[in-house]
């Protein structure tokens, strides 16, 4: 056997593997160059040996400088999307200390479907909890001390007031101004599909009642809770409770001890704060938290979400619209409120990994997922169990309703994307923009027309 090779190079790599026969080659042309080549017909390879090389190079790759950083980033995303949700649901209940009772107090003023519609916003803008203030108003019609066709206008503007949460959370991106700018129209996205659809849907609920008759039909033969009614909670509220409880607990008893305080244990009431320094101390410390924890978070989504990550998240959502309003639903539907689910994504939308158009069927999936909670608490209403359910029914018909209208046509469905991508430029053009629209949208024109309501009836 000879081998021939012209070269330049003065020397040529050697390759060892001493359990090999060695074959001695010399170039006999040229300057010696030593080559050994390897017999391998006769060699007994063991392919457990193999396997296992091939297994701990596998695992040293998985350990390089860069993998063990993505993995930290992977870690603390998940630290951080904990410490937003305590956050949210630290705010959530210091808005409850704030203006439970007094949100309460607003619903005996109902008389006409507007003043309804606005106490609605108000109160679940006050509450920061659409879940918390639809249960408030079915208990209420449960126990007949609201009626259907009141409750009905109320939780529709409990759908607007829960928008409130994630148009918050957007302002957390107020340091750059394209982050900003998506942030701020992912999350009007969700206002302006809740205002368009209540303002084609309330005129013919007035006029005609028509929820009222549909989910009379579907509840007639609902019958009461019996024996031991427990409602479903989801993983969420066990994953952030342990840490809430040990700094506040609400007496959740309140409504039949007005004179009690809302604040019943915890650290805060150790200190021995009233319901009102508790509330302000608490929404106080969870807006700065949130807005550092999306700081963070965004800068982490920035850097995991490259290359290959980013490309399956597209691809994912990207795959179809109403696939997209399943998985919002779902998702809702697990944790048990459409504001988290909202507010998560806004990261994600500022970041540009998640479009506008993403984003909408996400959130119309999150707006039907938040009406399970309404539907559990009419299901252990002990009394008028067929008027719970039907504001219940109600609320996810609303829901579907407008979905229907806003979404399916393309030309119907640009119009709140329109709109949400006219409010994104404004924020970037005057960051304080965002700030007037919240106050005005959700705090001074509702509260004007309770305060007009409350004194028409006094």
């Amino acid at each position: 056997m000879s081998l021939s090779k012209q070269s330049n190079k003065s020397h040529i790599s050697r390759i060892e593997i001493p359990s090999l026969k060695e074959i001695d080659l010399t170039d006999s042309t040229d300057s010696p160059k030593s080559l050994k080549i390897y017999d391998l017909e006769n060699v007994d390879l063991d392919d457990d040996k193999i396997v296992n090389c091939t297994l701990q190079k596998k695992l040293v790759a998985l350990f390089t400088k860069e993998n063990s950083t993505n993995i930290s980033l992977f870690f603390s995303a998940w630290f951080l999307i904990w410490c937003f949700l305590i956050m949210l649901s630290l705010m959530g209940n210091g808005f409850k200390l704030l203006g439970m009772k007094d949100s309460s107090k607003m619903f005996d003023i109902v008389d006409n479907p507007i003043s309804a519609l606005m106490i609605g916003i108000l109160v679940t803008v006050l509450v920061q909890s659409s879940s918390t203030s639809t249960s408030i108003i079915i208990g209420l019609v449960g126990a007949d001390e609201l009626s259907v066709v009141n409750a009905i206008p109320m939780i529709m503007g409990a759908n607007i007031g829960t928008s409130v949460t994630n148009t918050i959370v957007s302002l957390g991106s107020y340091n750059d101004r394209e982050n900003y700018q998506r942030a701020f129209a992912g999350a009007t996205v969700h206002d302006l599909f809740n205002f368009l659809t209540v303002l084609i849907l309330l005129p013919f609920q007035w006029a005609t009642n028509f929820l009222g008759i549909i989910t009379w039909e579907l509840a007639k033969n609902e019958k009461p809770c019996e024996g031991d009614c427990k409602k479903w909670e989801g993983p969420i509220k066990k994953i952030v409770k342990p840490i809430v409880s040990k700094i506040l607990i609400i007496n959740k008893k309140w409504k039949s001890q007005p004179d009690e305080p809302l604040l019943k244990s915890g650290l805060l009431y150790d200190w021995k704060l009233s319901d009102n320094e508790a509330g302000i101390l608490c929404v106080s410390f969870s807006i700065i938290s949130l807005c550092i924890c999306i700081y963070l978070l965004i800068k982490l989504l920035n850097r995991l979400l490259k290359g290959r990550a980013r490309k399956w998240l597209v691809n994912a959502l990207a795959y179809n619209k109403y696939f997209s309003i399943i998985i919002g639903m779902l998702v809702t539907i697990l944790v048990q409120s459409s504001s988290i689910t909202t507010s998560t994504l806004i990261p994600l939308c500022a970041i540009n990994v998640i479009t506008l158009e993403q984003m909408f069927p996400l959130t119309l999936g999150a707006n039907i997922g938040t009406t399970v909670t309404g539907l559990l608490a009419a299901s252990v209403a002990v009394s008028n169990p067929a008027e719970a359910l039907q504001v219940a029914l109600a609320h996810l018909l609303f829901n579907i309703m407008g979905i229907l209208i806003w979404f399916p046509h393309p030309k119907l469905r640009a119009i709140p994307l329109k709109g949400a991508r006219k409010l994104g430029e404004f924020a970037n053009k005057n960051k304080f923009f965002p700030f007037l629209y919240v106050g005005t949208v959700f705090f001074a024109i509702p509260g004007v027309a309770y305060g007009i309501t409350y004194a028409v009836n006094n």
